[in-house]
């Protein structure tokens, strides 16, 4: 039986000891699952497509990485997913292209997911820093705003003054305060939410 270290997120292994003491890890079926196991590939077949297909999946994997998910936790969740549907699998000679499908569905749904939480944040950064600008346009309110500001943390009330009376973008602030443009978006929207509040009557975030 062909060992298979590890195929996906929801992998049920079974480590058994084969001769000369090595363990072999062995692929289960979920228990809710074991019923129709003659449906299931047993876990041979499925270290036969890690073997033979994974690079070919891991090649398309890479198109659709990034930083909170790597080629390989694609790779892993899609021999998972055939491992699950692999009655879907009519035409053994297509199975190359039929595991590739399901790595560009993962890939595309985790793609999809990212750009949306990123328009969604950013829109959120656009607001408050609208508000900032709006509330900060005119000099009388500029300096009742600097003035609630003094009761931010120093970081915080740093970043403020930079932005309002400098000017300056996030890159120069996080150059200036020797940090990553990351911490100063995050110190910046959390001050402007604090500074917001103040300013409406509201709690403090």
């Amino acid at each position: 039986m062909v060992a298979v270290e590890r195929f996906g997120a929801h992998s049920h292994l079974n480590r058994n000891r084969a001769p000369g003491g090595k363990g072999v890890a062995e692929v289960s079926q979920p228990p809710d699952q074991q019923s129709d196991s003659s449906a299931r590939p047993n876990s041979g077949l499925i270290g036969q497509w890690a073997r033979e297909h994974r690079h070919a999946m891991l090649r398309e994997a890479g198109n659709w990485a990034g930083d909170a998910v790597t080629a390989e936790d694609i790779v892993q969740d899609a021999l998972w997913i055939a491992h699950r549907e692999a009655g879907q699998l009519k035409d053994a000679g297509k199975t190359r292209s039929w595991l590739i499908g399901i790595v560009r569905r993962i890939g595309r749904r985790g793609a999809g997911k990212r750009a949306r939480r990123a328009c969604l944040l950013q829109k959120r950064q656009v607001d408050v820093e609208a508000w900032l600008m709006l509330e900060t346009d005119s000099d009388s309110r500029r300096d009742e705003v600097l003035a609630l500001a003094d009761s931010l943390p120093s970081r915080q009330r740093e970043i403020i003054r930079l932005v309002v009376l400098e000017q300056m973008r996030g890159a120069e602030i996080a150059e200036r305060l020797e940090t990553t443009g990351a911490a100063i978006r995050q110190s910046r929207r959390r001050a402007i939410l604090r500074l917001k509040a103040m300013v409406q009557g509201g709690s403090t975030p």
